[in-house]
């Protein structure tokens, strides 16, 4: 103890405070060590003082009572038989208050749950002026000014005008329900204490603090003025005017400490989190004393990312810190319940988000009945009938009634057959009792629920049938989740407002808020093994070894810039200074944490989106200008191993391949594919394998089939006979499209519908503005056909589609291909044909799609007395790209002739069993293929 009186006594930053201590309480108190009171900021000291104790007596003895401030403060009221009340009860409170004294607050409509994020920052403005002891008076002054007008928002000024009449009745309202919030509490416990002895504390130690409010000021001055107490500071007062305030407050004068270098810091940096964690990994595995480290995580929601890639760690380690319930299983499952919710029109439930809760894990995993699986099954047969992969009347709707799904007997008879090959027996009745049930549990369960009594009850049911059903009893951090909400799921029911009327909306979003803020505490063993603690936790604690993480700025200090409800100048004026002491605090938590160790690795995050912390820059200072060079710092930087897959060298052709492709069918499309990577034909064309597709919104190729089926029906009447685009034709066309818009695209898209909608017509008017049809007659549409091509004395089976097939004027026919995307691409011209290199890649080069050389042939065997073409048409770029150019027109038959040579190279490539099917390198197709990780 380097500075000591009667009433305050201070420490070096770097000693260790709970050793110290110890050492005072043996020194002074021991064996009437339980006639001491010491009290921390927080409840973690507790631990490491009893243990510090134990090791220095190794004997039982009676410990110190010990306290954390909040702790301390309702054991200073606790005389007054008070409890504390939840967030949700003061928010209504105050809520029901501002209803009855200042109406124009909450509006006309008296709405709860839309006041509750005013009631929410009315609620934290009363704290924070309480934890001040704020007098009266001083928010008088507030009032006076607001009268006259802040330059904010009107609503603000009547808020701050009145604020003197909620805060007063509020404390009335706690008092005669005999309720305290924390800040209250403070507030009382600063008037009480003068009333409190404390005959069973010979000595009320107060250990470590450093930020005193003014109603800690006031407990902590009146016990040690009446010699009851003493205050033990950590730093010093020329470094931290806090403590050289807080002694001045406490009557006591303390000096200077010297002031000690900190130059055992070793600075890293990462590009992203990932990055950080790895070196972290590589620092651990050099520490040989692990149970002296800990590493600090200041953003809890990197917690499960740091520990799922730590493979240095040793057996025993103490995880205590908050998780974000929001990142939880559990809470995404309520989440979508929520958006089910949300999103029903009248008995009908969006799809999309149908299938989603449906799929979620929890969900899947449920034991309704005697299997899982029957469960997980039925699922699935549920969204391939959405899919359209099943026999059903569900394929595309995205608004569903429940009951309709239930009718459709043949998902559950599929569902049951497929159970069946798994060596499970059940019924299909057996399956869709189980789709009852989840429908029930997931949905009708929720519905029309309008105020918090009801809700608490389903949430209730909901949780204990997951937790007895699922899996979820089987992961303690997943219990811990349930515990959680289950609390959250009583405060609602016990809340003044259970009764209130909600809707649905505002209900779900009353719950979404509360569950949003609420965190997960990991259990542990506190005083074992290596310690992976949040920045606070690391409150007057000691090791030899500290690795902290993300120093960044915003996150080291995580500060609150703006007030989103109370202006800055308005706190200022009550002296109320919320941003400065904040830094302060965590800057003083910070030096205070790495002064004490022997070793401090400390790593952030460089790239565009984030920055080192101002805490990182002071010591890059420190060490710059005490070694006179702006160079002086050296940064660790993270070494990732990467260990590249190989690719596929290949894929031989067996003999059944090689006789599976001389016989089957062929497309178009799937010679482009070859043509493009021989490997995704091997996967599509011969496996068979197709992209998982879901539900979802309709995305280029459904706008390109809605777009093909309204050109086919648009244009149908007129198959067989001459027309032109007039006036009529158009205000039929559009008519059409209005209707079929409506009925295929409006209910996937929603709002987003008529910016889409105004796209395609504005193509589609293009369209018929250059579609010269002025002699024209169309002879087919949407045709599907088979034919063969005789290519080197072997026939080839092919199948293809024809868009749209016109004669022309002069009886020519042309076959017109429609493209809705990216720019289509027609073979070169006769100069580059004729210079081919019978090679893939080559033939790629010149031909660029084997599409239109196959529909002239085709076209070309079936009108063989009339001229022929092909066309593609862009409806992107309103162009047409036809086949064979007027200018080599002549030269059609030597066209066809060099385009089918080359249509041989291939196909008889793809035969070929001594040609295996290779990967193309393409980046920008790989980066779009559905099989690119089959490629490694």
């Amino acid at each position: 103890m380097n500075t000591k009186s009667e009433t305050v006594a201070i420490y070096g930053l770097e000693d260790n405070l709970i050793g110290n201590l110890a050492g005072y309480l043996l020194d002074n108190f021991y064996p009437n060590l339980n006639r001491v009171a010491c009290i921390f900021g927080g409840r973690r000291p507790a631990l490491f003082l009893r243990r510090e104790l134990s090791r220095r007596l190794k004997k039982s003895f009676l410990p110190p009572q010990i306290f954390s401030m909040d702790d301390f403060v309702e054991y200073i009221i606790s005389f007054m038989s008070f409890r504390r009340i939840s967030p949700l009860n003061s928010y209504y409170t105050i809520f029901d208050i501002a209803k009855k004294k200042v109406p124009g607050l909450v509006g006309e409509n008296g709405d709860f749950a839309q006041f509750f994020p005013q009631a929410a920052e009315i609620n934290s403005f009363i704290e924070q002026i309480d934890l001040e002891s704020i007098p009266y008076t001083s928010l008088k002054n507030v009032e006076q000014s607001a009268k006259i007008g802040y330059e904010v928002p009107q609503s603000i000024n009547a808020l701050l005008e009145n604020i003197t009449i909620l805060r007063r009745s509020y404390h009335k309202f706690l008092l005669k329900n005999k309720l305290y919030s924390r800040g209250f509490a403070y507030f009382l416990a600063a008037e009480k204490v003068k009333e409190r002895d404390f005959p069973e504390f010979d000595k009320i130690i107060f250990s470590g603090l450093f930020y005193l409010s003014k109603s800690e000021q006031e407990i902590v001055k009146n016990i040690i003025g009446r010699k009851k107490g003493i205050a033990v500071f950590q730093g010093s007062p020329q470094e931290w005017p806090v403590i050289k305030n807080n002694a001045k407050v406490l009557g006591a004068k303390i000096s200077n400490n010297s002031l000690k270098k900190i130059n055992h810091c070793h600075f890293y940096k990462g590009n992203d989190f990932h990055e950080q964690a790895a070196l972290a990994n590589k620092i651990l595995h050099k520490i040989k004393e692990k149970e002296k480290t800990v590493i600090v995580l200041p953003e809890d929601n990197n917690l499960i990312a740091f520990l799922s890639g730590l493979d240095s760690c040793p057996k025993e380690f103490n995880v205590s810190m908050g998780y974000p319930l929001k990142r939880t299983a559990v809470y995404s499952l309520l989440t979508m319940i929520s958006r089910l919710q949300l999103s029903r029109k009248q008995n009908r439930y969006y799809s999309l988000d149908y299938l989603s809760l449906l799929k979620h894990p929890i969900v899947k995993t449920l034991k309704i009945s005697f299997h899982p699986a029957i469960t997980r099954v039925s699922v699935h047969k549920v969204e391939e009938a959405f899919q359209g992969r099943l026999n059903c009347a569900l394929e595309g709707s995205l608004f569903i009634e429940l009951e309709a799904i239930e009718r459709q007997s043949s998902i559950f008879e599929q569902a049951s057959f497929t159970l069946k090959s798994m060596n499970i027996k059940v019924s299909p009745e057996e399956c869709l009792k189980v789709f009852k049930q989840l429908n029930s549990l997931l949905v009708k369960e929720w519905e029309g629920l309008s105020d918090f009594s009801k809700f608490s009850q389903v949430l209730g049911s909901f949780l204990e049938y997951i937790a007895a059903k699922g899996t979820l009893g089987k992961n303690g951090f997943n219990n811990k989740a349930l515990e959680k909400i289950y609390a959250l799921k009583d405060e609602l029911a016990d809340g003044f407002f259970c009764k209130e009327k909600f809707e649905p909306l505002q209900l779900w979003k009353v719950f979404a808020q509360q569950l949003g803020q609420e965190k997960i505490a990991f259990s542990g063993s506190p005083l074992r093994g290596m310690q992976i603690l949040g920045f606070f936790e690391t409150r007057n604690l000691c090791f030899d070894n500290v690795i902290i993480l993300d120093v960044n700025e915003n996150i080291l200090p995580k500060l609150k810039v703006t007030e989103p409800l109370i202006p800055r100048e308005i706190m200022l004026n009550l002296g109320i200074n919320r941003l400065e002491k904040e830094e302060e605090i965590q800057r003083y938590h910070f030096f205070r944490l790495i002064s004490g160790a022997k070793n401090v690795h400390l790593i952030y995050e460089d790239n565009s989106q984030k920055e080192k912390s101002r805490f990182l820059e002071e010591l890059f200072w420190r060490e710059q200008k005490e070694k006179n060079d702006p160079l002086a710092v050296s940064l660790g930087k993270a070494s990732t191993s990467l260990e590249i897959l190989p690719e596929k060298g290949n894929i031989a052709k067996t003999k059944e391949i090689v006789r599976f492709l001389e016989t089957m069918v062929y497309s178009p499309s799937s010679i482009d594919t070859y043509l493009n990577c021989p490997l995704r034909f091997y996967f599509s064309y011969v496996l068979g394998l197709k992209q998982y597709t879901q539900l979802e919104e309709p995305d280029a190729s459904y706008l390109g089939t809605f777009i093909h089926a309204l050109l086919e029906k648009g244009f149908s009447p007129f198959v067989g006979r001459s027309f032109r685009i007039d006036t009529g034709f158009r205000k039929r066309f559009f008519s059409l499209f209005e209707e079929m818009f409506s009925q295929d695209i409006v209910p996937r898209l929603h709002e987003g519908a008529f910016l889409v909608k105004e796209v395609i017509r504005r193509r589609l008017e293009i369209f018929l503005d250059n579609c010269s049809m002025k002699g024209r007659k169309i002879i087919e549409l949407e045709k599907k056909y088979t034919g063969e091509i005789i290519l080197g004395g072997r026939k080839f089976n092919f199948s293809y589609k024809i868009d749209r097939l016109d004669e022309l004027e002069n009886e020519s026919i042309i076959v017109i291909d429609y493209k809705t995307g990216a720019t289509a691409k027609t073979p070169s011209e006769l100069k580059d044909l004729r210079n081919i290199e019978m090679e893939r890649g080559k033939i790629k080069a010149v031909i660029n799609s084997f599409q239109l050389p196959i529909y002239y042939y085709f076209a070309a065997s079936r009108f063989p007395q009339h001229k022929i073409n092909a066309a593609l048409y862009s409806l992107r770029t309103a162009k047409e790209k036809l086949f064979i150019s007027e200018k080599d027109y002549l030269y059609r038959g030597e066209i066809i002739s060099l385009c089918l040579k080359a249509l041989e190279y291939i196909l008889g490539e793809i035969i070929n069993p001594e040609i295996p099917f290779l990967a193309s390198k393409d980046e920008q197709r790989c980066k779009n293929c559905p099989f690119t990780l089959m490629c490694r």
